[in-house]
């Protein structure tokens, strides 16, 4: 169950406000860049769509599917192409006011 369920579940109404925007993009960060290939500005097309078949091959090889569950349990997700564009641009575009707000939560909390 999401977070806001049981947010929902405890204060009668759904999570809001600028600390629940700071934990969604902190959690949308989290889950879907810490295991990003990204190419460099300017790669050649080529590269890009090698480096974009062998992840699309990966995803669907069955005996690293079956190893990356039995040592991470879980099955990874790839997203290559136009959707990891999308998710990227998703999990990086962060609101001013939530990066303002986590600047001056990281600078209290260092006091």
């Amino acid at each position: 169950m999401p977070f806001s369920f049981y947010y929902k579940e405890l204060f009668g109404k759904p999570p809001s406000g600028i600390k629940y925007e700071a934990l969604k993009a902190a959690n949308m960060s989290s889950t879907n860049m810490t295991r990003m290939v990204l190419m460099p500005p300017k790669a050649p097309a080529e590269s890009i769509a090698i480096l974009r078949k062998a992840f699309d091959g990966l995803a669907r090889d069955q005996d690293f599917l079956q190893d990356a569950i039995a040592t991470m349990r879980f099955q990874p997700r790839f997203e290559v192409g136009d959707a990891g564009e999308k998710l990227f641009k998703q999990a990086s575009a962060v609101s001013p006011e939530v990066v303002n707000f986590l600047r001056k939560y990281i600078d209290e909390a260092n006091r």
